[in-house]
């Protein structure tokens, strides 16, 4: 019976990694670097937090911002800045690799003459289970990896300000 026990812990333990097996590789990739600052916060924290760091918003995005950082079971991140060791191949492998091994989809992406950020998600029925994004430029790699029980309509219903245009922004 301990044996059974055993086994079904260790199960647990990798099926928790096993959605994002990519992201997780990236992140020991990018933390090789010794000047890299690694990050990651519970759920729990990111709400305690949010009060306190959104005193200069209005009211309104604040309610929005609590309102989603409820959904937030946990935030990790990572950025890696000059003599990092991920060329712009190992980036793009780690985008493939999302998509094609841990069923990511591109949500958004953008390029300018500097860098290349993406935005990816893999959603859970109609949760958006990991929202992830990765920015790649010679100087700075970056990468952001939140666990959420955030549905898609959650995002497309918040109602902020800037998105208001009785503000006029």
């Amino acid at each position: 019976m301990r044996e059974l026990f055993t086994i079904l812990g260790l199960f647990a333990l990798t099926m928790q990694t096993y959605g994002q097996k990519s992201v997780n590789q990236f992140f020991d990739q990018l933390k090789k670097n010794r000047e890299c600052l690694a990050v990651t916060l519970p759920g729990w924290m990111i709400n305690s937090g949010t009060n306190i760091a959104l005193k200069s918003m209005n009211e309104q995005d604040k309610r929005e911002i609590v309102a989603l950082g409820k959904k937030i079971k946990k935030l990790r991140f990572a950025i890696s800045e000059d003599n990092h060791t991920i060329s712009r191949q190992d980036f793009m492998k780690t985008i493939e690799k999302m998509k094609s091994n841990d069923q990511f989809e591109v949500y958004a992406q953008s390029r300018n003459q500097d860098g290349t950020l993406y935005i990816m998600i893999k959603e859970k029925g109609d949760k958006i289970q990991y929202l992830t994004m990765l920015y790649f430029e010679s100087e700075v790699v970056a990468i952001v990896n939140i666990k959420s029980e955030l549905k898609m309509k959650d995002l497309e219903n918040a109602n902020f300000s800037f998105n208001n245009p009785e503000f006029g922004l």
